[in-house]
């Protein structure tokens, strides 16, 4: 009898399905009341362009961290002549460690306000999805905007390293969610046809905020109006964002926000009448109510079903087992996930690493810190430009593979003219050039690598395990180089070849995905 009640019950959950399968045919989706808007709509490229310029807001306070760290002692720490730290090193005006009386012993508390920075960034990461979902992208992006702004002006004012260390973090905590809640906005407001330009856009977007932290630099002379410079910004971008950025498209399509769709789609209209492009009539409206009312009913259908429950044996009789464990257990049981995330972990800590240790440490090169610095920044367009083709030509695996054997060469080769007499600077400066650009290529990499191999129902996670870990571990960063340049130049560039050339052999304990269908 139960065995037939059960089938009963199958068949009328079917036919339920089936009804609203079908009237879910004859609806419309976001994504296609989106495609009607197409990508000449000014409304929905304002949105598109403003969250791509939030990535240029974030790219100022985090990167900015190579001058503030910059005591004057001494410039020139990875040129050719064998050069290396002093303890002893008189700091120069205007900097922290001058102006909040740190002494020689003291360097390592300058560092970790940097470390700090990239302490937030990890908390933040963790969070604040939880808040997005909750409250709202548009909501979120203009609160953590006014945080990172805040933090980073009243940082200026500071009075002790323990204050700029507290409010570095607090700037941290707001930059994964200016990165990450812009980014999604951006792409549920969008059609399809402009998400695979994103990645590029945003790419360029925070290159142009890299490069302008170099000649705000040049032209400050005081850490603290630094500091400003490049936190002021972000109070004026939440006026501006507060409004004219409407709530994302599709957030207020599952939240069954339907008089906020109606104006949101009126409001596109207005700015398609404008320049003479396609419009959202009433009846394409209508489709998307009905398709969010058949999404729902499925939605409360499916909440309502009954737990599955089957019968498994053990040694010491039948239990009951709930056929959807927790995470947890299902990583235990997975060798291979376990496998994929460790190694995955591995690389993405790996470019973490040279990325900002590059990238942070740029000022230490021989020749024009700002010069440096700019290229250094400029570097990583072309990476944008060509990863996702050469990804696509050369399989995942084998590019990933490519670009860290291609740092880790750069990096050797650094170390071997290191010893060469009359080495130009510039031959230091192009090996540097040529690292960060294979770590900003293999960085784009490892988003679609990583997307491809981690199954649909633990792939966020994973990839959110991944970001975390390479955050957590970027703590110890600054004070780490620090340490390793006070026993020669060399030491940094070894240690990041190294673990470049051992990135480049964990790759290929990775599948190929290139061409594969997403594993669910």
């Amino acid at each position: 009898m139960q065995a037939d009640s059960a089938t009963t019950n199958s068949e009328l959950c079917d036919e339920e399905y089936a009804k609203i399968n079908l009237l879910l045919s004859k609806s419309k989706t976001p994504d296609q009341i989106l495609s009607i808007f197409g990508v000449r709509n000014p409304f929905i490229l304002y949105i598109w362009l403003s969250m791509a310029m939030v990535w240029a807001l974030a790219a100022m306070p985090m990167m900015s961290g190579a001058f503030l760290i910059d005591d004057g002692c001494p410039a020139a720490v990875m040129s050719s002549n064998r050069t290396t730290i002093s303890a002893k090193c008189t700091p120069k005006n205007g900097s922290i460690r001058a102006e909040l009386g740190l002494n020689e012993n003291q360097n390592y508390l300058v560092d970790l306000s940097t470390s700090a920075f990239m302490g937030g960034m990890a908390v933040g990461s963790a969070i604040t999805p939880i808040f997005t979902d909750l409250l709202g992208r548009r909501s979120v992006l203009v609160a953590i905007l006014l945080i990172a702004g805040g933090s980073g002006c009243l940082s200026a004012i500071s009075t002790s390293i323990n204050v700029l260390i507290a409010l570095r973090f607090v700037q941290g905590l707001s930059f994964s969610g200016v990165s990450l809640t812009n980014w999604v906005l951006a792409y549920e407001c969008i059609p399809k046809e402009l998400r695979a330009l994103s990645p590029l856009v945003f790419g360029l977007a925070w290159v142009f905020g890299y490069c302008l932290i170099a000649p705000m630099a040049y032209f400050t002379s005081n850490w603290r109006l630094l500091v400003v410079l490049v936190s002021a910004p972000s109070l004026l971008f939440v006026v501006i964002f507060y409004f004219t950025i409407p709530e994302s498209f599709h957030y207020l399509a599952i939240k069954g926000r339907i008089d906020l769709i109606i104006q949101w789609v009126k409001m596109a209209n207005s700015f398609a009448d404008i320049v003479q492009t396609d419009k959202v009539e009433q009846s394409d409206v209508d489709q998307l109510i009905e398709y969010l009312e058949q999404q729902k009913l499925l939605m409360d259908n499916i909440d309502h079903q009954p737990v599955l429950i089957t019968k498994s044996i053990s040694e010491n009789g039948r239990k009951m087992v709930i056929n959807s464990s927790p995470f947890i257990e299902k990583i235990k049981t997975n060798q291979r996930l376990i496998k994929h995330i460790a190694i995955f972990i591995l690389l993405w800590v790996c470019d973490a690493f040279i990325y900002y240790g590059v990238s942070l440490f740029s000022t230490k090169l021989a020749g024009n810190r700002y010069i440096n610095f700019t290229l250094i920044a400029l570097v990583e367009v072309p990476s944008y430009v060509f990863s996702p083709w050469l990804i696509d030509r050369m399989g995942r695996r084998l590019f990933t593979a490519f670009t860290h054997l291609l740092a880790a060469l750069a990096f050797f080769s650094g170390t071997s003219i290191f010893w060469l007499p009359n080495v130009p600077p510039f031959v230091q400066l192009c090996l540097w050039l040529i690292a960060k650009f294979a770590i900003a290529s293999s960085f784009t990499g490892l988003f679609v690598y990583a997307s491809e191999v981690f199954p649909t129902s633990k792939r966020g996670i994973c990839m959110g395990i991944c970001t975390t870990v390479s955050q957590l571990c970027c703590i110890i960063l600054p004070p780490m180089i620090r340490v390793m340049l006070s026993f020669s130049p060399m030491v940094p560039m070894l240690f990041f070849g190294g673990y470049a050339f051992i990135a480049t052999f964990l790759t290929f304990l990775l599948p190929e995905t290139r061409g594969r269908e997403l594993p669910d």
